[in-house]
């Protein structure tokens, strides 16, 4: 049995499956696993890293970063893409040569072997005795982002260290540099890996995945807004009544500001000790500030920041350091 890091609950990462049934892995996540097993790999002091492509070559180079030795690139296949199966056997599809560059530093020296995911381990198995048989290390050690906790139907030797960056569940795993063969690019990619990592917070992990969902949650969002405003419109809001926030909104209509709604009926507030009240408002490009003293409205214009632009080429109603949704303040 290899020196392996054990399959146990420890350093296992509980992830939500996606509504295809895949659970997805940002660039982050790669990332911090990597970074989890420096110390470690540095303790087995490799002189060269072996990457199996495709899937080892990112973590590789993520990790050499911090570890500073040449990578030397090998490619293997035990899954077809053209198919998604797996093959009999591990295929040998490119070694390197150890008579030049890189390739010289690998006999009688230190090894480490890097893929992304330990699945069945045959990869792993055909990998490590490939080396050893042809290139003659002193010693092998591998190196995985992930280990699915599942039985293994490769071995390897005893003098093997495995080191591990974190055990996963055995669901279909979906990484960021494949994304655009799950049918996304890449923003969409990494949103999904952190709802499956339950990164998103609470409201994150109840909006649905499915962009068709999402977009029918958002209506129906959009819809309850429309109704709570028709309905503080038609109620005493923040200590004004109806007829006098008539009288105000009348007021703003004329001064005529051309293209921007004022929307003052979510906007009217009071401090309920007296007929005063002060609202600062906003618009797209303006700011009001309204009094209303025992039933007479003033008006008066203050400065504005300049607005953000949305993707639409219009600006927000909100520019970036003001208070969210409407500005609004009781004097």
């Amino acid at each position: 049995m290899a020196m392996e890091a054990k399959q146990s609950p420890t350093g296992k990462a509980e992830r939500a499956i996606a509504a295809d049934g895949k659970t997805y892995f940002s660039y982050a996540q790669v990332h911090e696993a990597v970074t989890s097993v420096v110390p470690e790999v540095k303790a087995f002091k490799p002189d060269v890293i072996v990457a199996i492509g495709g899937g080892g070559f990112i973590p590789a180079r993520m990790l050499r970063t911090e570890v500073r030795v040449p990578i030397l690139a090998i490619s293997l296949e035990l899954y077809d893409d053209s198919t998604r199966t797996a093959n009999p056997h591990v295929l040998k599809k490119q070694w390197f040569d150890e008579n030049t560059g890189f390739g010289k530093l690998v006999r009688g020296a230190r090894v480490l072997v890097v893929d992304e995911v330990d699945d069945t381990r045959a990869t792993l198995q055909y990998a490590v005795e490939e080396l050893v048989r042809s290139n003659g290390p002193s010693q092998v050690a591998t190196f995985c982002v992930f280990n699915k906790l599942k039985p293994k139907k490769g071995k390897l030797p005893d003098t093997v260290k495995m080191i591990v960056g974190m055990h996963i569940q055995d669901n279909w795993s979906c990484f960021p540099w494949d994304a655009a063969a799950y049918g996304r690019d890449i923003r969409a990619h990494e949103s999904l890996a952190r709802w499956c990592a339950q990164e998103t917070g609470i409201l994150g992990r109840i909006l649905p995945t499915d962009p068709v969902a999402a977009f029918a949650f958002g209506a129906a969002g959009a819809a309850a807004v429309a109704l709570a405003l028709r309905f503080i419109a038609q109620s005493d809001v923040g200590g004004v009544p109806r007829d006098e926030r008539a009288s105000i909104n009348g007021h703003l209509e004329r001064l005529s500001l051309p293209g921007h709604a004022t929307m003052p009926h979510a906007l009217m507030s009071s401090d309920h000790s007296s007929d005063d009240s002060t609202i600062i408002m906003s618009t797209v490009s303006t700011r009001l500030l309204v009094t209303r003293e025992h039933r007479t409205v003033s008006t008066k214009r203050l400065p504005s920041p300049p607005p953000v632009w949305g993707l639409n080429g219009r600006a927000a109603l909100t520019p970036i350091g003001w208070p969210p949704a409407f500005d609004c303040a009781a004097g």
